[in-house]
C-alpha cells in the first residue's frame, strides 16, 4: 500500500507542477517559465545532494547533465503546448505518451509479465493504449492563431 500511496503522491505532484507551469506559460514567455523551473530544480537537487553527502563520478555527472538537458527541453515543449492548446486534452495525451514510451521499451526488451495470461494482458493493454491514443481523428486539434 505504501508503493501505491507514494505513486499517487508523485502523480499528484507532477500533475500540479505541470498545471501550474502551463498556467504560468499562458501568462509569461515559455522560455522564462522553463528556465525558472529548471533553476529551482537544480537548486533543490544540488542542496539535497550536498545534505545527503552523495558520491558522484564523472560518468554519473555526464548522464545526469544529459538527463537534465533533455528534461528541460521536454518541459519547455510541454509548457509551450499547454500555453497554446486546451489543457484538458494536452495533459492526458502527454501523460499517456509518457507512460507508453517506457512501456513500449520494456515490452520490446521482453520485460512483460512472465506468468501465463498476464503476459498477454500486458500486450493487449499496450495495443489498446496506442489504439485509443490515435482515435481522435484530429477532432481536438485547436486552431492556433499565430501572432
Amino acid at each position: 500500500m505504501l508503493t501505491v500511496s507514494l505513486g499517487l503522491l508523485a502523480a499528484l505532484g507532477f500533475g500540479a507542477a505541470d498545471f501550474a507551469g502551463g498556467l504560468a506559460a499562458k501568462r509569461l514567455h515559455t522560455l522564462a517559465v522553463t528556465g525558472a523551473v529548471a533553476l529551482v530544480g537544480l537548486i533543490v537537487l544540488g542542496t539535497t545532494s550536498l545534505l545527503l553527502q552523495d558520491e558522484w563520478s564523472v560518468e554519473g555527472a555526464f548522464w545526469g547533465a544529459m538527463s537534465g538537458v533533455t528534461g528541460v527541453a521536454a518541459i519547455g515543449l510541454l509548457y509551450a503546448c499547454l500555453a497554446r492548446g486546451p489543457m484538458s486534452i494536452l495533459s492526458p495525451t502527454t501523460a499517456v505518451l509518457s507512460a507508453l514510451v517506457p512501456m513500449t521499451y520494456g515490452l520490446i526488451r521482453g520485460e512483460a509479465s512472465r506468468r501465463g495470461c498476464t503476459r498477454h494482458l500486458d500486450w493487449l493493454w499496450w495495443l489498446w493504449c496506442w489504439w485509443a491514443l490515435f482515435q481522435t481523428n484530429g477532432r481536438f486539434v485547436p486552431h492556433l492563431q499565430h501572432s
